[in-house]
């Protein structure tokens, strides 16, 4: 195609182009209309040639491999977190509530203990509250538990030693936000 005869090189080029496609579909097309059964065997093979990919195919279900980028300081966050507070765990909450008077005089507080080493003490098939408790890194308790009995080491004898208990507590530093939580809606004076 000339382009003196009003096509530019564009136009001439879009034209060779087209006239290169349209001569390789029509042998696909007059292939496919005269043997229609051979062209879908063949278009049944190359399919299941396809398919079998999928035969390698993994599927990534653990979040953190999925949501964690791979060797960097959130999967390492991620691992220690895991660690302190495995998936399975629960948390669990007891109110203590004083038969007379304050929880937090000593009679209430060592009515606490005593509760405390009895659930201690409780097994279940071999089973006890070590064994399946939330680990506490630090000292102290080896069971993640947030209680005032912390300050008497979750000891009786050392609760009935104690000859002030409440100054003891005011003493030991805590956070008004911490007495709340351990102890719900306390009143401060």
């Amino acid at each position: 195609m000339a382009t003196d005869e009003g096509k530019n090189i564009f136009a001439a080029i879009a034209t060779s182009v087209d006239d290169f496609f349209a001569r390789k579909y029509y042998r696909i097309g007059l292939f496919v209309g005269t043997r229609p059964c051979t062209s879908l065997l063949l278009s049944l093979i190359f399919m299941l040639a396809c398919v079998g990919g999928f035969s390698q195919f993994n599927s990534e279900s653990r979040a953190d491999k999925l949501w964690i980028p791979q060797g960097t300081r959130a999967q390492d966050d991620e691992a220690a977190f895991t660690k302190y507070f495995p998936p399975g765990s629960r948390f669990m909450n007891i109110l203590v509530e004083a038969k007379t008077g304050s929880v937090l005089d000593k009679p209430a507080l060592l009515e606490a203990v005593k509760l405390h080493e009895q659930i201690e003490e409780a097994s279940f098939e071999g089973t006890s509250l070590r064994d399946i408790c939330i680990p506490q890194p630090g000292s102290g308790h080896p069971c993640f538990i947030s209680s005032v009995l912390g300050l008497w080491a979750y000891n009786s004898s050392t609760l009935q030693a104690d000859m002030d208990p409440l100054a003891t507590l005011n003493k030991a530093g805590m956070t008004s936000e911490d007495l709340s939580r351990m102890l719900g809606s306390p009143s401060f004076a």
